[in-house]
């Protein structure tokens, strides 16, 4: 028994890791405990239990960051269209009511430590809900917009920032361009906001000028971010960690800008560019975002494959099905829109023979919810979907390889997935959507100069990707495709020097 805000009963909560089933034994007026139990429903992927248990830890203990939490919840597995919508409309009308209340947060890092992450998945406009955000925590945490820019003599100093400049997808996107900043023109400093060591961090630092690792303490952190004297700072992502999210209010470079690491608006009044590029914004993007839209002619992107050799590699090793045509989506279960739904249930019906694959991660909940919503649009569906389990890098990499099709997701696609699937040769079913994360297979794609390999709606999607498991001898010809024309997308230094030029005619 778990004695619940509404009254004792018997309750079930799947756990993370394990699905095990704990049993949450709390007192009537724990308000801490009850606000940990929202956080585990929320991660369980039940949003609606998670705002009940916020709403009961606030009546108890009514804290500002609490109410800030609740008015940002959303469901990280959505079922439905109608659920995305209504909850967003929830999320705008709780953030601006708390904007106009006196609300206070001391310590935003220590209080308020999450960003708006699920935003970018649902394929609508962000900008106006992340302006609605940006404006609350100015408002209720004043000394986020600090303004401290120093002067100094000497090459301008370009800083790079990220909580992920390590062994993580940033780091490994991000590396070769910090390292390809020309130093006859600047110098180069990365911040690194908390400490890494491993391969991808050492070789980030031993590429800098100068390596700025910053406290987990804001004030501190400002400090040590001014003291560094920069003309020009990005943020390689911005809304996936909460401590550069934080940092970002404040206006501590002349110029501060973000990429396409985390590809959404931010919101931030402080952040001055996005840098994007053409052919992957569509023209008339400028109205998406906050800041300032720049567009390189190519991804700020120096990027190189890694080698693995597939070699006596066996499906059923990594797995997947030894038997079917295995249609593997190689992204994180939250891009799975619920729209992507229908096309999923019709390759499904068109090949009999197809299994989708999935890659598990570590919410084992959520695969639970992806079934369910699948099982109930189209009986039967579960029986043809496998859940790969967590798999090396190398082991991702040939997953792809081996898969017949690979299915990139509508509303945000891959990016580094992507270019590891071109690596090996892999077509990547693709659809451009409105927004740049919807875009990034599609400009790769464009790139390659292979525009016919992407689908025009979500019916030519189905098709692509059924002709692609079924005939066999278009599929080599796909693949013959991408093989020549891939390393169009390796080291693209060009777009580093262009972005070398967008800084210097900014400072």
């Amino acid at each position: 028994f778990f004695q619940a805000e509404d009254g004792i009963r018997d309750v079930a909560v799947t756990g993370v890791q394990t699905c095990a089933l704990p049993i949450f034994a709390l007192s009537p007026g724990d308000a801490v405990a009850l606000f940990n139990l929202a956080g585990a429903r929320h991660v369980a992927g039940d949003a609606d239990g998670a705002a009940r248990s916020y709403r009961s830890a606030i009546a108890i203990q009514p804290r500002d960051a609490w109410r800030l939490r609740e008015a940002t919840l959303l469901p990280p597995i959505p079922d439905t269209v109608e659920e995305i919508v209504a909850w967003r409309r929830r999320f705008l009308h709780r953030v601006e009511a708390l904007s106009r209340a006196s609300v206070r947060v001391e310590e935003p890092l220590a209080d308020g430590h999450w960003t708006n992450f699920h935003l970018a998945y649902h394929d609508e406009d962000d900008r106006p809900l992340q302006e609605a955000v940006a404006r609350l925590w100015r408002h209720a945490a004043p000394s986020i917009a600090t303004r401290d820019l120093r002067r100094h003599d000497g090459r301008p100093r370009l800083g790079f920032i990220s909580a992920y400049f390590r062994d993580h997808t940033i780091g490994h996107l991000f590396k070769r361009t910090i390292a390809g900043i020309d130093r006859n023109r600047f110098a180069v400093v990365v911040v690194r906001a908390g400490a890494a060591d491993d391969t991808v961090s050492r070789s980030i630092a031993a590429s800098a000028d100068e390596v700025v690792t910053l406290p987990e303490n804001l004030e501190k952190a400002r400090e040590l971010l001014a003291a560094a004297k920069l003309d020009a700072l990005l943020y390689t992502d911005i809304g996936m960690d909460p401590f550069t999210y934080y940092l970002a209010h404040a206006r501590l470079a002349r110029l501060q800008m973000v990429s396409w690491g985390h590809p959404v608006t931010t919101g931030i009044e402080t952040i001055d560019l996005f840098v994007s590029a053409e052919a992957f914004d569509r023209d008339g993007a400028v109205p998406d975002y906050t800041e300032g839209l720049a567009r390189l002619p190519f991804l700020l992107l120096d990027w190189q494959p890694e080698k693995v050799d597939i070699a006596g590699i066996e499906r059923s090793r990594l797995g997947m099905s030894a038997d079917g045509h295995a249609y593997f989506c190689a992204q994180s279960l939250f891009k799975l829109h619920p729209a992507f739904d229908r096309v999923l249930g019709e390759i499904l019906g068109r090949d009999r023979h197809a299994v989708l694959h999935f890659v598990e991660g570590h919410r084992l909940p959520w695969c639970e919810r992806i079934v369910a919503r699948l099982e109930r649009a189209f009986p039967g569906a579960g029986k043809r979907i496998r859940f790969l389990p967590r798999l090396s890098g190398a082991d991702f990499i040939r997953a792809q390889a081996l898969a017949d099709v690979v299915l990139d997701t509508p509303g945000f696609s891959g990016g580094k997935t992507s270019l590891e699937g071109f690596s090996m040769g892999q077509p990547v079913v693709a659809m451009p959507s409105r927004y740049l994360r919807g875009r990034l297979t599609y400009g790769f794609y464009r790139r390659m100069g292979l525009d016919d390999l992407v689908a025009a709606s979500l019916d030519d999607y189905v098709a692509k990707a059924v002709r692609l498991g079924t005939d066999a001898s278009y599929r080599m010809e796909a693949k013959a495709r991408i093989a020549e024309r891939a390393p169009r997308l390796w080291g693209t230094v060009e777009s580093v020097r262009a972005f070398e030029d967008l800084v210097s005619s900014r400072i």
